[in-house]
């Protein structure tokens, strides 16, 4: 069992520079396959309740091949020893015709579930456990979450103050990457997702992040080039308290690496960790119980095997990112690692999707909303800052958010003409109330305006609606208000007063069913309606 681990100082920052650490130690006996558990099926994304009660998804072998989109459920399973399981159940309660996924639990009556499709919506669920069922209370509000791939996964730390989520979004270097969303205490809301960054994300895909139970290690998956093939379990030290700086990452070669290894996990009430394999299975997932956390041999390891190196070059300078690789310390000489080409920035990426857009089009323009409600051109923008939404506006045409991800096409644009709808369902308020519910709703505002603006002929409507509870008479009030809230906001971005016709419909004009909470966060909305030039 080894690790070379060199800490190379630059320009006052410490970044760690891993090799392999090979866990030669664990024997077979150390590795407990859930039998009772696992099946010809996919099991995956392992979660322990406070009560020891193992939560995990499942999908069928023809889910399993088309990812997030294709039919995954939650199922539960109690222990029967230290080592063995119960026949789990399907929590119907958590079940949807798509995909679910447990995120984790902040407290053993609380749960947070991720679902691909909810009523039209995606995104991560809050349920409360009552009258001896799990029933939905609301979406979890995390500003500018979207996931644009196939795949989703997440987990809450332990702590319960921040999430950690793969996924395919806005600003992703390349698949999947590793992004955290915090809980702010002092605003009772939770954190747009931020990018971990070029340490830890690379061009391939990174997913299942967990953090560990001390709040000091990240584990992840990732099928980034390496020894074996498939997906590696690998891990990376957090280096202040920002949670966005990590060492590069290490992989952890316990298991046959021709296999993939997922969804990494240390229980919260004993020592033991779980984790998902495919190396006993015909390609389908199965979860694998240690009898104890890796980050002990981790540590050990740190602390034997830590090499100082100064050195003078700014680690800024490199035009390319290292990838860890096995070294082996023959004597005082440590070999670094090779490299590769680093991923797209967001600056490169922003500017190869404007080059593909200015093929096409001859008048538009890309617009960067930020969380503090500022908006700026792209060609303002600067690669450094975080921006959390994309908004392309082309005279004649209705506005769009952006993926740079993707390939543009015209095609893809929808003409501005008489009855076409816009939903602005990234304007937030508070509840019960027609008071914005963030600094970002501004920047969509601003938005809007620069649409209009774009194409000064064009007239029209803000029809704002609400849920059905209520007093009928105080809803409708409140929904004219709210559309009244956007259009002073539009008429003070520079919008003529007299193009904008103001509605309010209360509960009368539902989209979904106003008997699920679900129903009724889609139902409290403001449209854009054109009514002509």
């Amino acid at each position: 069992m080894f690790l070379s681990l060199v800490s190379i100082t630059a320009q006052a920052r410490l970044l760690t520079v891993c090799a392999c650490v090979s866990f030669t130690s664990l024997q077979a006996q150390d590795l407990l396959p859930l039998e009772a558990v696992n099946t010809e099926a996919d099991e995956m994304h392992p979660v322990i309740h406070p009560s020891g009660d193992l939560y995990f998804t499942r999908l069928s072998k023809d889910a399993a091949v088309g990812g997030n989109n294709g039919g995954g459920d939650v199922w539960k399973s109690s222990p029967l020893n230290p080592n063995d399981y119960a026949a789990p159940s399907k929590v119907t309660d958590f079940s949807t015709p798509h995909f679910d996924l447990l995120v984790g639990f902040p407290d053993s009556v609380t749960a947070y579930v991720y679902h691909h499709q909810q009523k039209g919506m995606q995104g991560i669920f809050v349920y409360q456990w009552q009258e001896g069922e799990w029933q939905l209370d609301s979406a979890l509000n995390i500003p500018g979450f979207r996931s644009l791939g196939p795949e989703f996964n997440a987990r809450l730390a332990p702590d319960g103050k921040s999430i950690f989520m793969s996924m395919q979004s806005f600003e992703s270097y390349g698949n999947e990457d590793m992004y955290v969303s915090f809980w702010k205490e002092d605003q009772e809301k939770w954190s747009p997702p931020i990018n971990l960054g070029t340490n830890i994300n690379s061009a391939y895909q990174e997913l299942t992040p967990f953090l560990s139970n001390n709040s000091e290690i990240l584990f992840f998956s990732s099928n980034r080039p390496g020894e074996g093939s498939g997906f590696q379990l690998f891990y990376s030290e957090r280096q202040d308290d920002s949670f966005l700086n990590w060492t590069l990452p290490v992989p952890l070669t316990f298991l046959d690496q021709e296999g993939v290894t997922l969804s990494y996990l240390e229980s919260p009430i004993d020592q033991s960790a779980y984790f998902t394999s495919t190396t006993s299975s015909e390609g389908y997932g199965d979860i694998f119980k240690l009898s104890q956390p890796l980050k002990g041999a981790i540590y050990d390891n740190i602390n034997d095997n830590r090499i100082l190196i100064d050195t003078t070059v700014p680690l800024e300078a490199s035009p390319e990112r290292r990838t860890p690789q096995k070294v082996e310390v023959l004597d005082s000489t440590v070999v670094l690692d090779t490299t590769e080409s680093r991923p797209e920035n967001p600056a490169e990426k922003r500017q190869r999707w404007l080059d593909q857009v200015a093929k096409e089009l001859s008048d538009f323009s890309l617009l960067g909303i930020f969380e503090d409600g500022e908006i700026l051109p792209a060609d303002g923008i600067s690669g450094g800052q975080e921006v959390a939404s994309w908004v392309l506006t082309v005279p004649g045409f209705m506005p769009m958010t952006v993926d740079m991800d993707s390939s543009f096409s015209k095609d893809m644009l929808v003409p501005a003409s008489p009855g076409m709808r816009l939903d602005l369902t990234a304007i937030q308020f508070e509840r019960g109330s027609f008071e914005l519910a963030d600094s970002a709703s501004i920047g969509y505002i601003k938005a809007v305006a620069e649409f209009l603006l774009a194409s000064p002929t064009l007239k029209i409507g803000l029809e704002g609606h609400t849920d059905n509870l209520g007093n009928v008479g105080l809803n409708k009030t409140l929904s004219t208000q709210r559309a009244a809230k956007i259009r002073d906001l539009l008429v003070a971005s520079g919008v003529d007063l007299e193009r904008i016709r103001v509605n309010g419909f209360g509960g009368t004009r539902p989209i979904a069913d106003n008997t699920t909470e679900m129903g009724r966060i889609l139902n409290r909305r403001v449209e854009l309606v054109v009514l002509g030039n």
